[in-house]
């Protein structure tokens, strides 16, 4: 089973709900260029992949899903930011460097 983009096999299903939402009102708009979601859809972004999450030892995959890990873009930015055209930062932050 999947939701957006991240697989929910392992039982986050309710963990990612819950941050996803808290994090589309939190932040409101697409964080990189201010897009309110009325042209373009907005997407909740791991800031670190779910993929790296999987890879780290010792380190449950629910911190994923943690809201500083996460944050509101629009779909263009959102697809730079996944090929690393636009680096996001925990903080908000963003350049044009590659992310991590």
């Amino acid at each position: 089973m999947r939701t957006g983009a991240v697989d929910t096999a392992d039982g986050t299903v309710s963990e990612w709900t819950e941050a996803r939402e808290q994090v589309r009102q939190r932040d409101g708009v697409c964080q990189h260029y201010g897009h309110d979601g009325t042209e373009r859809t907005l997407d909740v972004h791991h800031i670190v992949s779910v993929r790296l999450f999987r890879e780290m030892e010792g380190v449950a995959l629910e911190a994923a899903h943690d809201e500083r890990n996460l944050v509101l873009l629009c779909k263009r930015c959102h697809s730079r930011a996944e090929h690393g055209h636009i680096d996001v930062q925990p903080n908000g932050g963003f350049s044009g460097g590659h992310v991590w």
